[in-house]
Protein backbone atom coordinates (compact mmCIF):
# COMPACT_ATOMS: atom_id res chain seq x y z
CA UNK A 1 0.00 0.00 0.00
CA UNK A 2 2.55 2.61 0.94
CA UNK A 3 6.68 3.25 1.00
CA UNK A 4 8.32 5.54 2.91
CA UNK A 5 4.98 6.76 4.13
CA UNK A 6 3.67 7.51 1.24
CA UNK A 7 0.96 6.27 -1.07
CA UNK A 8 1.00 5.59 -4.60
CA UNK A 9 -1.14 6.93 -7.15
CA UNK A 10 -2.61 3.41 -7.57
CA UNK A 11 -3.06 2.91 -3.59
CA UNK A 12 -4.48 6.19 -3.19
CA UNK A 13 -7.17 5.90 -5.94
CA UNK A 14 -8.59 2.46 -4.37
CA UNK A 15 -8.11 3.21 -0.75
CA UNK A 16 -11.89 4.77 -0.15
CA UNK A 17 -13.08 1.05 -2.02
CA UNK A 18 -10.46 -0.95 0.08
CA UNK A 19 -11.64 0.67 3.63
CA UNK A 20 -15.49 0.31 2.92
CA UNK A 21 -14.56 -3.51 1.95
CA UNK A 22 -12.82 -3.92 5.21
CA UNK A 23 -15.34 -1.81 7.01
CA UNK A 24 -18.45 -3.77 5.69
CA UNK A 25 -16.54 -7.70 6.14
CA UNK A 26 -16.09 -6.66 9.84
CA UNK A 27 -19.94 -5.30 10.01
CA UNK A 28 -21.06 -8.78 8.91
CA UNK A 29 -18.21 -10.63 11.77
CA UNK A 30 -19.81 -8.65 14.41
CA UNK A 31 -23.14 -8.92 13.51
CA UNK A 32 -22.86 -12.61 13.77
CA UNK A 33 -21.05 -12.67 17.25
CA UNK A 34 -23.81 -10.46 18.82
CA UNK A 35 -22.66 -9.89 22.40
CA UNK A 36 -19.29 -7.53 21.26
CA UNK A 37 -16.71 -5.96 23.96
CA UNK A 38 -13.39 -4.73 24.46
CA UNK A 39 -12.72 -8.78 25.38
CA UNK A 40 -13.91 -10.34 22.24
CA UNK A 41 -12.30 -7.61 20.58
CA UNK A 42 -8.99 -8.56 22.39
CA UNK A 43 -9.92 -12.56 21.77
CA UNK A 44 -10.26 -11.60 18.08
CA UNK A 45 -6.68 -10.38 17.93
CA UNK A 46 -5.31 -12.99 19.36
CA UNK A 47 -6.83 -15.32 17.08
CA UNK A 48 -4.34 -13.69 14.30
CA UNK A 49 -1.31 -13.86 16.51
CA UNK A 50 -1.86 -17.04 17.93
CA UNK A 51 -0.58 -19.01 15.12
CA UNK A 52 2.50 -16.58 15.00
CA UNK A 53 3.27 -17.46 18.42
CA UNK A 54 2.90 -21.21 19.10
CA UNK A 55 4.68 -21.47 15.74
CA UNK A 56 7.58 -19.75 17.25
CA UNK A 57 7.67 -21.68 20.40
CA UNK A 58 7.36 -24.92 18.19
CA UNK A 59 10.91 -23.16 16.44
CA UNK A 60 12.32 -22.70 19.99
CA UNK A 61 11.20 -25.89 21.50
CA UNK A 62 12.97 -27.41 18.26
CA UNK A 63 16.28 -25.84 18.82
CA UNK A 64 16.35 -26.41 22.41
CA UNK A 65 15.42 -30.45 21.92
CA UNK A 66 18.35 -30.57 19.16
CA UNK A 67 20.69 -29.56 21.02
CA UNK A 68 19.97 -31.52 23.94
CA UNK A 69 20.21 -34.70 21.77
CA UNK A 70 23.06 -33.23 19.77
CA UNK A 71 25.33 -33.08 23.45
CA UNK A 72 24.06 -36.46 24.25
CA UNK A 73 25.26 -38.01 21.14
CA UNK A 74 28.60 -35.72 22.38
CA UNK A 75 28.89 -37.14 25.71
CA UNK A 76 28.71 -40.91 23.77
CA UNK A 77 31.18 -40.57 21.94
CA UNK A 78 33.71 -38.37 24.18
CA UNK A 79 36.42 -40.91 24.00
CA UNK A 80 36.72 -41.18 20.56
CA UNK A 81 36.80 -37.14 19.44
CA UNK A 82 39.09 -36.01 17.35
CA UNK A 83 38.02 -32.31 16.45
CA UNK A 84 34.62 -30.74 17.47
CA UNK A 85 33.44 -26.82 16.61
CA UNK A 86 29.42 -26.02 18.11
CA UNK A 87 27.79 -27.71 15.15
CA UNK A 88 30.00 -31.07 14.30
CA UNK A 89 31.89 -33.84 15.60
CA UNK A 90 34.63 -35.86 13.90
CA UNK A 91 35.53 -38.89 15.58
CA UNK A 92 37.66 -42.25 14.83
CA UNK A 93 35.77 -45.54 15.57
CA UNK A 94 37.05 -48.84 16.13
CA UNK A 95 37.80 -49.74 13.22
CA UNK A 96 39.69 -47.02 12.23
CA UNK A 97 37.34 -44.68 10.31
CA UNK A 98 36.08 -41.40 10.50
CA UNK A 99 32.46 -40.49 11.00
CA UNK A 100 31.17 -36.96 11.40
CA UNK A 101 28.39 -36.23 13.44
CA UNK A 102 26.84 -32.65 12.57
CA UNK A 103 23.63 -30.11 12.63
CA UNK A 104 21.68 -29.59 9.38
CA UNK A 105 18.79 -28.44 8.10
CA UNK A 106 17.33 -31.64 6.56
CA UNK A 107 17.80 -34.17 8.74
CA UNK A 108 18.28 -31.73 12.03
CA UNK A 109 21.40 -34.00 12.63
CA UNK A 110 23.17 -36.40 10.49
CA UNK A 111 25.77 -39.00 10.64
CA UNK A 112 28.14 -39.96 8.04
CA UNK A 113 31.14 -41.36 7.41
CA UNK A 114 34.18 -40.03 5.55
CA UNK A 115 35.51 -41.74 2.85
CA UNK A 116 38.60 -41.56 0.26
CA UNK A 117 35.70 -41.41 -2.29
CA UNK A 118 33.21 -39.23 -0.28
CA UNK A 119 30.81 -39.61 2.64
CA UNK A 120 28.39 -42.52 3.63
CA UNK A 121 25.39 -41.95 5.12
CA UNK A 122 24.73 -43.61 8.13
CA UNK A 123 22.12 -42.15 10.66
CA UNK A 124 19.32 -39.53 9.93
CA UNK A 125 17.82 -37.98 12.77
CA UNK A 126 15.08 -35.72 12.96
CA UNK A 127 13.70 -33.96 15.78
CA UNK A 128 10.21 -32.76 17.28
CA UNK A 129 10.55 -30.84 19.95
CA UNK A 130 7.33 -28.94 20.15
CA UNK A 131 5.18 -30.82 23.40
CA UNK A 132 1.40 -29.87 21.68
CA UNK A 133 0.13 -33.31 20.93
CA UNK A 134 -2.50 -32.01 18.91
CA UNK A 135 0.37 -31.26 16.18
CA UNK A 136 2.25 -34.39 16.28
CA UNK A 137 1.13 -36.12 13.41
CA UNK A 138 2.25 -32.85 11.15
CA UNK A 139 5.49 -32.91 12.74
CA UNK A 140 5.80 -36.90 12.33
CA UNK A 141 4.78 -36.47 8.68
CA UNK A 142 7.52 -33.59 8.35
CA UNK A 143 10.13 -35.98 9.60
CA UNK A 144 8.44 -38.42 6.92
CA UNK A 145 9.54 -35.89 4.27
CA UNK A 146 12.77 -35.76 5.23
CA UNK A 147 14.09 -38.95 6.07
CA UNK A 148 13.00 -40.26 2.36
CA UNK A 149 15.23 -37.89 1.22
CA UNK A 150 18.25 -39.19 3.75
CA UNK A 151 17.02 -42.75 1.67
CA UNK A 152 17.60 -41.33 -1.44
CA UNK A 153 20.84 -39.81 -0.38
CA UNK A 154 21.74 -43.54 0.99
CA UNK A 155 21.20 -43.03 4.58
CA UNK A 156 19.89 -46.70 6.18
CA UNK A 157 18.94 -45.82 9.84
CA UNK A 158 16.27 -43.27 10.38
CA UNK A 159 15.62 -42.15 13.85
CA UNK A 160 12.63 -39.72 14.70
CA UNK A 161 12.85 -38.49 18.77
CA UNK A 162 9.67 -36.43 20.37
CA UNK A 163 9.04 -34.88 23.02
CA UNK A 164 5.31 -36.58 23.51
CA UNK A 165 3.54 -39.24 25.24
CA UNK A 166 2.14 -41.42 22.42
CA UNK A 167 2.17 -44.69 21.33
CA UNK A 168 4.99 -45.13 18.54
CA UNK A 169 2.95 -48.08 16.43
CA UNK A 170 0.67 -44.78 15.65
CA UNK A 171 3.64 -42.81 14.22
CA UNK A 172 4.66 -45.42 12.58
CA UNK A 173 1.82 -45.45 10.17
CA UNK A 174 2.69 -41.91 9.45
CA UNK A 175 6.36 -42.19 9.11
CA UNK A 176 7.10 -45.60 7.77
CA UNK A 177 10.50 -45.10 6.99
CA UNK A 178 11.70 -44.00 10.35
CA UNK A 179 13.28 -46.87 11.70
CA UNK A 180 13.36 -46.07 15.87
CA UNK A 181 11.24 -43.53 17.75
CA UNK A 182 12.78 -41.99 20.80
CA UNK A 183 11.26 -39.67 23.73
CA UNK A 184 13.53 -37.22 24.14
CA UNK A 185 13.11 -37.23 28.12
CA UNK A 186 13.62 -40.96 27.99
CA UNK A 187 17.03 -41.05 26.02
CA UNK A 188 18.06 -38.10 28.32
CA UNK A 189 17.44 -40.11 31.35
CA UNK A 190 20.32 -43.16 32.35
CA UNK A 191 17.96 -45.67 34.14
CA UNK A 192 15.04 -46.04 30.60
CA UNK A 193 15.17 -48.98 28.56
CA UNK A 194 15.45 -45.96 25.48
CA UNK A 195 18.45 -44.67 26.67
CA UNK A 196 19.59 -48.22 26.28
CA UNK A 197 18.47 -48.82 23.44
CA UNK A 198 19.13 -45.33 21.89
CA UNK A 199 22.85 -46.09 22.99
CA UNK A 200 23.39 -49.08 21.30
CA UNK A 201 22.09 -48.54 18.35
CA UNK A 202 24.45 -45.53 18.15
CA UNK A 203 27.36 -47.95 18.99
CA UNK A 204 26.38 -50.43 16.67
CA UNK A 205 26.10 -48.02 13.53
CA UNK A 206 28.98 -46.22 14.61
CA UNK A 207 31.62 -48.69 15.38
CA UNK A 208 32.33 -47.44 18.93
CA UNK A 209 32.02 -49.07 22.53
CA UNK A 210 30.02 -46.69 24.42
Amino acid sequence: MEENGRLSKLANDNLESLCNSLIQTSESLISQIGDFSILTLTELQLLTVGPQLRGSKNNEYGQVATQKTFSLIKEFVKSYILSSTPTSIDIKNDSGRIVEIKFSSDPDIEITEKLSTGTRGLISIEIKGGKDISNIHNRIGEAEKSHQKARNRGYFEFMTIISVEIDYTFLKAESPTTSHFFHLDKISDKTTQEYERFKDILSSVLGVNI
